[in-house]
């Protein structure tokens, strides 16, 4: 099977902590509460995956929001890559206290709860 390759196009994996976190929590209000940073800055980041992406991921509402068929599907690959990402931490032990350095987001404690590795 042949590959596609994509020029000129980035996606970022910190956008994808966020939808990750966001996705989780059901609302971009909680998902700002556990990652210790505003709503728009949730807000923001997910909309512009959802514009990199040219799909909605979310359907927004009043108390908080659902994935759509997109979103689901992104979701599941998205876990595999935090998954993968968790196991190269696990495999290198001595990155363990750069984790949180490496991350780029806003604050040590978003940082943590979004890639330090599992106990």
């Amino acid at each position: 099977m042949q590959k596609t390759t994509y020029t000129g196009f980035e996606l970022s994996w910190s956008d994808l902590q966020f939808f990750l976190v966001a996705a989780r929590s059901g609302s971009a209000a909680e998902a700002a509460r556990r990652l210790n940073i505003d709503q728009a800055t949730v807000s923001r980041r997910v909309r512009r995956l959802e514009a990199q992406l040219g799909q909605p991921l979310l359907v927004r509402g009043p108390q908080g929001h659902a994935l759509t068929q997109a979103g689901e599907a992104l979701l599941a690959r998205a876990e595999i890559i935090e998954g993968d990402t968790f196991a190269i931490l696990d495999h290198f032990p001595t990155a363990r206290s750069l984790s949180t350095q490496r991350c780029g987001l806003p604050g040590r404690k978003a940082s943590s709860v979004l890639i330090s590795p599992r106990a």
